[in-house]
Parts: C-alpha cells; sequence; structure tokens
C-alpha cells in the first residue's frame, strides 16, 4: 500500500535505477483503476513503467483478504477491541483476493517470461463480489461472535486511522479505495486467475477460517 511520497521518492527512483542496471523486465503489482485514477500512487508507477525502456506486466489486484489483518489498515484492532468492522463502503462490494492467489500468478509471470506476459496487464479478483456486511457476519461466523459492520462516514474513518498514527498518505488512499467500493465500481470479476493457475481463486470462507487464529492473537501482517 504505498503512499505518494513512497512511490515519489523510493518506487519510481527504484525503477530508473533497475533500468540504468540493465532490468529487461518488472513485475508490479498494482490495483484497479490505476490507468485512470491519478490521485493514488499506483497510477504514477504504472506511468514510470509505461515510459522506461523495459517491458512490463501490471498485476491490477482487487483488495486484499490479508487487508482484514494487516497492521498499517488496523482493521484487525477494530474486530478484536470494538466487534466491529470499521469501513466506509456503505452497501458496495468488492471482488476480495487472496494475496496468495496474486503471489502465485506473479510466481508464473516471472518464471515463465516467454509466455507471453510482456506489456500485459492482468485483472485479479475474487471469484465474486461481497459486502462488507457479509464481511462481518462471515467474520462473526468464525470467531464465534457478532462482528458488527459500523460503515462510518469518511470524517470518522480518517479520524479513527489518524488517532492510531496512520500517515496521512495511507489514509488518504484507504478513502478512496473505500468511496470507490461504496459507487460501486470496485465489483468487477474476472476469470484470470483461473485462466493463470487453472483452478478458481480462494474463497473469502476459506481464508477467514484459515485465518481466524489471526485476530485471537492479533498476529497482524
Amino acid at each position: 500500500m504505498p503512499g505518494n511520497r513512497a512511490a515519489r521518492d523510493a518506487i519510481i527512483p527504484f525503477i530508473e535505477a533497475a533500468q540504468r542496471a540493465g532490468c529487461r523486465h518488472v513485475v508490479y503489482v498494482s490495483v484497479f483503476g490505476a490507468d485512470r485514477a491519478r490521485f493514488i500512487p499506483h497510477h504514477h508507477v504504472e506511468s514510470a513503467l509505461r515510459n522506461s525502456s523495459m517491458s512490463c506486466t501490471l498485476l491490477r489486484c482487487s483488495f486484499f483478504m490479508q487487508n482484514l489483518h494487516r497492521a498499517i489498515s488496523t482493521h484487525g484492532d477494530d474486530i478484536v477491541d470494538h466487534d466491529e468492522l470499521f469501513i466506509p463502503a456503505g452497501r458496495g462490494k468488492t471482488t476480495f483476493i487472496d494475496a496468495r492467489d496474486a503471489a502465485e500468478v506473479a510466481a508464473r509471470v516471472m518464471t515463465d517470461p516467454r509466455a507471453g506476459h510482456a506489456d500485459r496487464v492482468y485483472h485479479l479478483t475474487g471469484p465474486r463480489p461481497i459486502a462488507m456486511s457479509e464481511v462481518a457476519d462471515e467474520l462473526s461466523r468464525v470467531l464465534g461472535r457478532r462482528i458488527r459492520y459500523a460503515n462510518p462516514s469518511l470524517i470518522r474513518f480518517a479520524r479513527r486511522l489518524r488517532r492510531r498514527e496512520v500517515g496521512w498518505d495511507t489514509v488518504g488512499f484507504m478513502c478512496a479505495v473505500y468511496t470507490l467500493t461504496k459507487l460501486g465500481l470496485n465489483q468487477q470479476v474476472t476469470d484470470d486467475v483461473q485462466q493463470m493457475l487453472g483452478r478458481a481463486p480462494r474463497t473469502l470462507s476459506t481464508f477467514l477460517e484459515e485465518s481466524a487464529w489471526r485476530w485471537t492473537d492479533r498476529a497482524w501482517t
């Protein structure tokens, strides 16, 4: 989840250094809509790659399931401390993808560079769009207690994250992603994972069952 500052000060200079060092191909994990949303860091990284002399493969991923227990998102703290999913996405749905599926696709691309992946864009999603209220219901099932979907305003959401000292870049990016979700712009389903791996992507239910211990032990990633 790079911020605009990280994109400007670290990732884009890294791309330039890779080009000078003779790198010929880059695989970049991006997000849906990065080609259009100029206000997110992934847009600038994708532009830098396209303007370089290197070929690239863009893996535009939907919302990672692992974000529910990442330290940077603090969603795990809300689930454990408040029994709530504190995400400002309204009734919007998103196609959660397990980061392990995205990693497997990336490995395929990097280990088989002659398979026509150069300058390709893949959109990686889970099997179906899911509303945050359903995510809360699934969390309730696997954790054995009621987890409520809070659906805060953007202002309440930003204030809580800032109290936890989450950086403004990260807060802004998360607000943008959840606003797009609320507007129904993050519910596209593709078969790119199926085509690349020869199997269906993992489901959210399976992921939550396998990861329940993380909320019990506060084992954030």
